[in-house]
C-alpha cells in the first residue's frame, strides 16, 4: 500500500510538471505571436508627395499651430502650439508633469504626426520628408532610453552604426559626458560588456547608464540634439560639470532641453513654458522671472526647497 501511495504521488508530480511545461509553452506561443504581430504592423507615419530631401538645418524649425490627442483620450495633449527654434539656439521646454513636453518632442522627431497644424524643417513640411531620412537629423535621449547588453564602446556606437571609423569619436563623446575614465578603468576598457545579461558583464549605476546614453547621442552628431531629462539620475558634481560646459558639449548644435531642474534650463537662450498642452509663457530666464508667472512660481518653489 505504501509503495502504491509513493508511486501515485510521484505520478502526480510528473503530471503537474507536464502541465506546467505545457502552460509555459502556451504562454511562450502567445508572446511569439504578439512579437510577430508587432513586427508585421505597417508604419503609419509616411512621407507625402512631393518628397523632398533636406540638408542639415540651415535656418530654423517652425512649429505652426499643432494639436495632438492620444487615441482613446478625451482631452487634447498638445493644443494649438506655435513657436520657432533658430539654428544653433538652445531652447528649454519646462512645465508641470503632463504638460505635453515629451509628446511635443516626439512630434518634432516625427514619431507622431499632429492632428492639425504643421512642423517645418527650414522651408520643408516634414510630412514631405521620408521619416527615416528626417530622423537622421535628430539625436535624442529620452527618459526611457535603451540599455544595450553590449560592450561599452558598442553602446556608444549605437548612436550611429553607419560610422566607418568610430574609435576616436567614441572616446571623445565619452569624455564630453565624463564617463571616459569610468570606461577606461573597466577590466577590458571599451571592450568590456556592460549590463546584467552575461556572467562576465559589468553592471552600471543608473547615472552611469545615463552618461552612456548621453555619449551615444553626442556620437550621432546630428544637427539637432534633444535631451529629455538628461540629468535626472546624475549626481550633483557630474550634473554641475556637464551643464557648466553645456555649450562646449553641444558644439553649436540646435538643442532642445527638457528638465525639471531650473538651474539647468536657465542657461538656455529661450525657455518655453507649457501648461496643459499650450504655451503659457516664453522668454529668457530673466524675462520670465520678471513676469512673476508660472515659471517664476516653479523656480521659486524649487529654489527654496534646495536652499533649506
Amino acid at each position: 500500500m505504501a509503495m502504491f501511495l509513493i508511486a501515485f504521488r510521484q505520478g502526480m508530480i510528473y503530471i503537474k510538471d507536464l502541465f506546467g511545461a505545457l502552460s509555459g509553452l502556451y504562454e511562450d506561443g502567445l508572446f511569439i505571436g504578439d512579437t510577430f504581430e508587432f513586427l508585421n504592423l505597417k508604419e503609419s507615419v509616411t512621407a507625402s508627395e512631393p518628397i523632398v530631401s533636406p540638408s542639415h538645418l540651415q535656418k530654423k524649425i517652425v512649429v505652426d499651430n499643432i494639436s495632438f490627442t492620444y487615441p482613446g483620450n478625451n482631452f487634447t495633449t498638445i493644443n494649438k502650439v506655435s513657436f520657432e527654434i533658430k539654428k544653433g539656439e538652445v531652447v528649454a521646454l519646462v512645465g508641470p508633469n503632463g504638460a505635453g513636453k515629451s509628446t511635443l518632442v516626439r512630434i518634432l522627431c516625427r514619431l507622431y504626426d499632429p492632428d492639425s497644424g504643421k512642423v517645418r524643417y527650414d522651408d520643408n513640411d516634414i510630412r514631405n520628408i521620408e521619416p527615416e531620412e528626417y530622423r537622421k537629423h535628430f539625436s535624442v535621449v529620452f527618459q526611457d532610453f535603451m540599455l544595450y547588453n553590449l560592450t561599452a564602446g558598442e553602446n556608444i556606437r549605437m548612436g550611429n552604426i553607419d560610422e566607418k571609423n568610430p574609435g576616436d569619436r567614441i572616446e571623445s563623446s565619452a569624455s564630453a559626458t565624463g564617463v571616459h575614465e569610468l570606461i577606461k578603468n573597466l577590466p577590458d576598457g571599451y571592450e568590456t560588456a556592460i549590463g546584467n545579461l552575461f556572467d562576465d558583464s559589468r553592471e552600471l549605476s543608473w547615472g552611469e547608464w545615463q552618461k552612456i546614453a548621453l555619449s551615444r547621442a553626442l556620437f550621432r552628431d546630428a544637427p539637432v540634439l534633444i535631451l529629455d531629462e538628461p540629468s535626472s539620475a546624475l549626481d550633483a558634481d557630474t550634473e554641475y560639470d556637464i551643464f557648466s560646459r553645456f555649450r562646449e558639449i553641444v558644439k553649436g548644435r540646435t538643442s532642445i532641453l527638457i528638465s525639471h531642474r531650473f538651474t539647468n534650463v536657465s542657461l538656455a537662450d529661450r525657455i518655453i513654458v507649457l501648461d496643459k498642452g499650450a504655451i503659457a509663457e516664453t522668454g529668457t530666464h530673466e524675462e520670465l522671472m520678471k513676469k512673476s508667472g508660472i515659471y517664476f512660481t516653479m523656480f521659486s518653489k524649487q529654489n527654496s526647497r534646495f536652499n533649506k
